[in-house]
């Protein structure tokens, strides 16, 4: 299997540049792969595939995909999903087969699931453990077994906090696309989840069943106590849920006795709150109690503000950092202990508008900015006047109005829109969709009420599409009402109708077009109709059910419903309805399927897809029986094609004959040019036609051998420039000395020599054994490039693993895995490391099987660590937290200068480097004399 960590990446350069080309709509990616042709392509707005079913097991960047199995692309080419077809290592870890792999834009696994144990930002999962990743750093894991993480078993779904958490990155990559995060910045992993036993954390024991989550400093945030327990003071009851300040505080629990908290007695079996300050901020109380003045019974909730002052009006509230108060029970967190939002339990007022108590408040967790809320007062926000009642939603980052819910009708860019109406804005303030509440009038249309309205951008709140109220009459022409209508964007068309449906017969260009037509239009002018009865176009009568698209004002194609009599031949089908015919710009029929038999051009045609010149003569069609021109017979029910004066340009012969005085056997195609002279060069299969044509492919239905080599029946051969691209083979076939496997894919290089092929035995070349059933990979001149060692094999200063993927250099080895440990350099590498040499035998990196130390730096395995021309190393991945040169660095991807010293890396703690102060997590560059700077 091609897809290993370093080979396979190698593949995927060299495909690229084998396949590429100036036309390529892909180029590079996706183009080229064998889709499945019966199943639904998707493809971007510019073209490129975006995602498609591969027909066979398919090898895509490096990675060998499953067959039968849908493959998703971004819009770069990368890939975004697919499922290997085998056991698949990536990024230093194994991932099953058939099952989903994905990636982020970037390359890096975003979520797969685990073949082999693997050892990932120092906790081990076991095989089968499902892992989340988020800028390649740990997210999530679903766990299929007991797992220890920081000393505690877990099992189920555990989360990781570390800085890729801090979703600052997405929004500033949202505002800077160039703008990434740096690689491998992050905390010690605190894992929120379920452990598999009770757990003791600071001397209090929590329910190892239900989840403990943590604060980022890794102090508990919540979690179930397995017993009664006593904190701070007061006891709490077993199996309620406890809350926690950041500094460790107990911010809520159900008191498990009654407690005497600030001389007042609170009662058993109900919670308790405090403010960050450790002052009470709601509880039960126990018995009758004089509080600031006033007695209140046994069993009043109450509620104190940040100083301790009775709040008697705000029954069951809470407090956030003494700003917000909530109803108890309603507040909530996102996963760092950011408020997300709750119910109010008092008017609020938040940048400078009053929010109602009783309502639901939300806050984004990027920049924790109030983003939602109900209006207790009438407000003007971004030049409208809301009335108290309404629901706003804000855009995070401006502050503006993003969606509204009006509680009374509301002017808004001179329209009254009732009570009950959504409106949407964009982040500019112009109106971007509306779900109107009733019938309203806009720009002079009326659009039906419980229906949405949606507007151009930034174009004075004009209409882009939306449901007509009643029948409406626009420059001429009545549109049905209670259906759609589309408005062109006003910079381009002038406002004008973009679509609709005619709600009475209608004249557009001298054609008259029944009532119930859909009509669509571009620039004014008729783009695309689909008939709800039949209508004379150009001449044809079209049926009910066809749908014809216009360029320049003629009709350019037309899907019928119907067979149609068009310039005297019947086109459409009655096995494949819907068939397309289209149009030269002068009218003539460029192709269509011909739904009878019929003679053309005095050529006998048994029907089906046909295509002709713009002159109006037969270009392609089949034959229906056997038929002589100039001669020449040709075969019945094959396609025979014409020049435009009528000359045969291209036929299969019906037997044996001698054409012009060459020999041609029964089958054989014959060409000629345009005088009728033979065209010796014709090949003599029936994809040569197609093979013109960049790119196109061949699927064959019985096994075909063309140039030579026999391609399997019920495959696709594609072709580029005239030559074979790839294909499967039908039967073992030797070429140039090199047997590859029957049912294997081959891929030619534009020479039309190998490029990728699978070895039918084990097979000796260039004097290095190479494993049967395994891709090899050719050079232009023949010589191996990749392939899989049949046998351990010694080349220059190593000895590599029989198994393994190996690059090939002029018939050397230059990359692969030892197969026994071997010191380069003055370094043991231990058996099971992969290594990369230059052509002078230098050593350019390694990926250590276990954490190795080199020049006295501990790195981790299963990294890339790479060298300077001096031996020196120059980049490398730390495996723990490392003193170089008196500075403590994380244990990150760390650059060094060809003398040795740090070029950059990141300082695990707080500190000062040559009077500058790093804070912990930071970035320090060195330059080659030690010199630094951030």
């Amino acid at each position: 299997m091609i897809g290993a960590v370093t080979a396979g990446r190698n593949v995927g350069a060299v495909w690229a540049a084998q396949v590429d080309t100036p036309s390529s709509p892909d180029a590079g990616t996706a183009r080229e792969i064998a889709f499945d042709p019966t199943a639904r392509i998707e493809r971007f707005p510019d073209g490129k595939i975006k995602n498609g079913l591969l027909k066979a097991d398919t090898a895509v960047q490096g990675i060998t995909y499953k067959a039968d199995t849908r493959i998703y692309f971004y819009p770069d080419g990368s890939v975004e999903s697919g499922r290997p077809a085998a056991e698949t290592a990536v990024q230093g870890a194994v991932y099953k087969a058939g099952e989903p792999l994905w990636f982020d834009p970037a390359g890096k696994v975003s979520i797969g699931k685990l073949a082999a144990a693997t050892v990932i930002q120092g906790i081990k999962f076991e095989s089968g453990t499902t892992i989340y990743f988020r800028h390649g750093l740990l997210w999530e894991a679903d766990l299929p077994a007991d797992t220890l993480i920081q000393g505690k078993h877990y099992h189920g779904t555990v989360t990781f906090q570390n800085s890729a958490r801090d979703d600052r990155w997405d929004y500033i990559n949202q505002l800077s696309p160039g703008l990434s995060l740096p690689p491998d910045v992050f905390a010690p992993p605190a894992a929120d989840g379920k452990a598999t036993a009770d757990v003791v954390i600071k001397g209090v024991r929590f329910r190892g069943d239900l989840e403990v989550v943590y604060h980022k400093n890794r102090k508990v945030r919540s979690g179930v106590l397995a017993a009664d327990t006593t904190i701070q003071g007061l006891t709490f009851k077993a199996n309620t849920k406890i809350e926690f300040y950041e500094n460790g505080t107990v911010n809520f629990g159900c008191l498990a006795t009654g407690a005497n908290i600030h001389g007042t007695i609170y009662k058993a079996g109900y919670n308790v709150g405090f403010h960050e300050n450790g002052r009470i901020a709601f509880g039960t109380l126990a018995v009758a109690t004089p509080i600031q003045g006033a007695v209140f019974s046994a069993g009043s909730p109450v509620t104190y503000d940040l100083h301790g002052k009775l709040i008697p009006e705000l029954p069951q509230t809470r407090t956030q950092s003494g700003v917000f108060y909530f109803r108890d029970g309603t507040e909530r967190h996102y996963g760092d202990g950011r408020l997300e939002g709750g119910t109010l339990a008092i008017n609020h007022t938040v940048n400078g508008h009053v929010f109602k108590a009783g309502t639901k408040v939300h806050f984004d967790l990027y920049p924790n900015v109030f983003s939602a809320g109900t209006l207790a007062a009438e407000a003007m926000i971004d030049g409208v006047k809301y009335a108290a009642g309404a629901e706003i939603v804000f855009y995070e980052d401006t502050g503006k109005v993003r969606a509204a819910l009006l509680p009374a009708d509301t002017a808004i860019a001179g329209v009254v829109y009732k009570a009950g109406t959504a409106v949407y804005f964009d982040q500019d303030g112009s109106l971007n969709r509306i779900k109107l509440k009733a019938d309203t009038v806009i720009q002079g249309i009326k659009f039906k009420a419980d229906t949405p309205v949606k507007f151009h951008s930034s174009q004075t709140n004009r209409p882009e599409w939306g449901t007509l109220a009643e029948d409406t009459k626009i420059k001429g022409i009545l549109y049905k009402g209670g259906t759609d209508i589309a408005f062109s964007d006003w910079l381009h068309g002038k406002g004008m109708v973009a679509g609709g449906t005619l709600g009475a017969d209608a004249p557009i260009k001298g054609t008259i077009y029944p009532a119930g037509s859909k009509v669509f239009f571009g620039h004014g002018q008729l783009t695309e109709v689909d008939l709800s009865g039949d209508a004379a176009i150009e001449g044809v009568l079209y049926k009910a059910g066809t749908k014809a698209e216009f360029r320049g004002g003629k009709i350019s194609k037309a899907r019928l419903s119907a067979d149609t009599i068009i310039q005297g031949k019947i086109f459409g089908s009655n096995y494949t309805p819907y068939t397309e015919v289209e149009f030269y710009g002068n009218g003539n029929v460029k192709s269509g399927c011909l739904a009878v038999p019929a003679t053309i051009d005095g050529f006998p045609l048994a029907g089906g897809n046909t295509s002709f010149h713009e002159n109006g003569k037969l270009k392609k069609g089949f034959l229906g029986p056997k038929f002589t021109i100039d001669g020449v017979t040709y075969k019945a029910d094959e396609r025979i094609n014409f020049h435009p004066n009528g000359k045969v340009a291209e036929g299969f012969l019906a037997a044996a004959a001698t054409v012009q005085g060459r020999f041609y056997e029964a089958g054989q195609t014959v060409r000629f040019d345009e005088k009728g002279e033979l065209l010796i060069e014709a090949e003599p299969n029936p994809a040569v036609e197609e093979a013109k044509k960049p790119l196109s492919g061949l699927d064959l239905t019985a096994d075909t051998k063309i140039e030579g080599i026999t391609f399997k029946a019920g495959t696709r051969v594609s072709f580029i420039k005239g030559r074979v691209q790839h294909g499967t083979l039908a039967a073992d076939t030797t070429l140039n000395g090199i047997t590859y496997k029957a049912g294997s894919w081959i891929i030619f290089n534009h020479r039309g020599n190998v490029f990728m092929g699978t070895l039918a035995a084990d097979t000796v070349l260039q004097d290095i054994p190479y494993q049967k059933g395994k891709e090899i990979l050719l050079n232009d001149d023949g010589t191996v490039s990749e392939g899989t060692l049949a046998a351990n094999f010694t080349s220059g200063s190593a000895t590599y693993k029989a198994g393994k993927t190996v690059g090939v250099d002029r018939g050397k080895i230059y990359s692969g895995s030892l197969a026994v440990g071997a010191t380069i350099g003055g370094i043991f590498y231990k058996a099971g490391t992969s290594v990369t040499f230059d052509r002078s035998g230098r050593l350019l990196s390694v990926v250590p099987s276990e954490n190795i130390l080199i020049q006295g730096i501990t790195f981790k395995a299963f990294e890339t660590v790479s060298f300077h021309d001096n031996g020196k190393v120059a980049h490398g991945k730390l495996a723990t937290l490392t003193m170089i040169d008196g500075i403590l660095f994380l244990d990150t991807y760390t650059r060094f200068h060809k003398n040795g010293k740090v070029a950059d890396g990141v300082v695990a703690a707080e500190m000062t480097i040559q009077g500058q102060k790093f804070r912990e997590k930071q970035s320090v560059w060195f330059d080659e004399s030690g010199k630094a700077r951030k």
